[in-house]
């Protein structure tokens, strides 16, 4: 059986990087505005987008005379109620006591990628996304409060050329954590205590042994010294399980056993900076994978944002990070971002970024051991592979009014790796080297402001 090699790297769960599943995405949304007042504290955020554009390599193919271009259209509406909005992926619950008892915010999204095209072929790559993400803080600013998150989301991909129309990228992925968040004494000491699970289910069963479940637990001790500024601890334990193949030595994903541990410092300087800088060690351990290899090396989340006005931002990032890998044991990666973006007077937003990743994929299936459909690898020493990700966003967008949103958007993808599978079948399949999509998107939601930044931080 042959699957697109490069298609299973990049939709890799849980990657954490910004290129794959940061700023870039392919769904059209506006920043929320003020919104409609329900009940005393929350608020309803409708929106709605349309944007249109073209891809110039639908199913990410490298091949000459397999790459596909095609323009796209994509719908989408979302709608969220809160009464506390989120920031940088993380409920912005205000710990100071006023007498409220929940803090809350529910999203609800989706989006479907229509291929303008003739061709058969093409237009069953387009594909339906959906989103669920609830979060809420009980007891805020509590000694004792309640924490609970939860992340839903049906993804999709198209499928690979030489795969076949029924093979694809489709998963369920959930995502969720409940906790406690004690702050003893004067409330600048907080412990934060999580229980985590995962869940991540591919609709295609060709890529059944990438099913899995993660149960887990984290801590993070966090001492505040000043106003937004802290020194914090962090534990993160995780076990992985995979559905498929779970007896020793058999099929390509095996279970582990991963420890992080980070500690540092996180806060805001003066009035326009915000700096974190955390630090740590990961152990991934594949106990049962008699061909290895395991992972224990550093670890690092650092990053630096400038305000300069109100409603500019300039922001650089720089990261080691290491993740269960759905094809191998794990991958580790060296990168960082830098991006910038500015609201101009007049009501025009301006985005531009760029993401850099030296990814590193290990313990790639034994031929004739692990696998019996590959027979060999070209620049796999050591059953690695190794890549290099690149990238980049630009965005341009303008308010008209107080409901409606124009914009143009340019994004671009590149993997860059002299990696080669050998097939048993004589074939021979290497990852794509670029993708690039344009598009002009509008969007409408209930009074757009104009984007004004904040130097804060989330979740104090």
């Amino acid at each position: 059986m042959r699957i697109g090699l490069l298609a299973a790297l990049l939709c890799l769960p849980g990657s954490g990087s910004a290129w794959a599943s940061g700023w870039i995405t392919g769904s059209p949304r506006t920043e929320r505005g003020p919104g409609v007042k329900v009940g005393k504290r929350s608020r309803f955020h409708p929106g709605f987008g349309l944007l249109v554009g073209y891809d110039s390599n639908v199913f990410r193919t490298r091949r000459a005379g397999t790459i596909t271009q095609a323009g796209f259209t994509t719908p989408a509406l979302w709608a969220e109620i809160g009464n506390t909005p989120m920031r940088n992926g993380r409920l912005d619950s205000d710990p100071k006591l006023d007498g409220r008892n929940v803090d809350y915010n529910l999203t609800v999204g989706a989006d479907y990628r229509i291929y303008l095209t003739g061709d058969e072929r093409v237009r069953q790559a387009g594909k339906f996304n959906a989103q669920v993400d609830f979060h809420m803080v009980g007891r805020p600013g509590r000694k004792l409060s309640l924490l609970l998150d939860e992340e839903f989301r049906r993804r999709a991909e198209p499928q690979n050329f030489e795969a076949g129309a029924d093979f694809n990228f489709n998963r369920l992925d959930h995502r969720g954590a409940v906790g406690l968040r004690a702050r003893p004494g004067g409330g600048r000491l907080s412990l934060t205590f999580k229980f985590r699970n995962e869940f991540l289910y591919y609709e295609s069963t060709r890529l059944d042994k990438g099913d899995r479940t993660v149960n887990g637990l984290f801590h993070e001790t966090k001492w505040r010294f000043r106003d937004r500024m802290a020194f914090l601890a962090q534990y993160q334990f995780d076990y992985y399980y995979h559905f498929c193949c779970t007896d020793v030595g058999d099929g390509r994903n095996e279970d582990s056993e991963q420890h992080r541990v980070y500690g540092g410092f996180s806060g805001q300087l003066g009035e326009r900076w915000v700096l974190q800088a955390l630090g740590g060690w990961g152990w991934g351990l594949y106990k049962d994978d008699v061909n290895g290899p395991n992972h224990r090396n550093l670890l690092l989340e650092s990053g630096l944002s400038f305000f300069p006005k109100p409603q500019t931002e300039i922001a650089l990032e720089v990261h080691r990070r290491f993740e269960d890998s759905l094809w191998g044991n794990y991958f580790s990666e060296w990168g960082g971002s830098f991006s910038a973006e500015h609201t101009f007077r007049f009501g025009m937003h301006i985005f531009g970024g760029v993401n850099v990743g030296r990814r590193r994929t290990s313990g790639l299936p034994v031929p004739g051991v692990e696998t019996q459909d590959i027979t060999g690898y070209v620049d796999a020493g050591g059953f690695r592979r190794t890549d290099l990700l690149i990238g980049s966003q630009v965005r341009l967008e303008q308010a008209l009014g107080k409901i409606f949103t124009v914009g143009l958007r340019y994004d671009l993808w590149v993997d860059r790796t002299n990696f080669q599978a050998i097939f048993a079948d004589g074939s021979v399949e290497t990852s794509v080297t670029r993708r690039t999509t344009a598009s002009i998107d509008a969007c409408s939601a209930i009074a757009v402001p104009a984007r004004q930044k904040n130097p804060a931080l989330p979740g104090w």
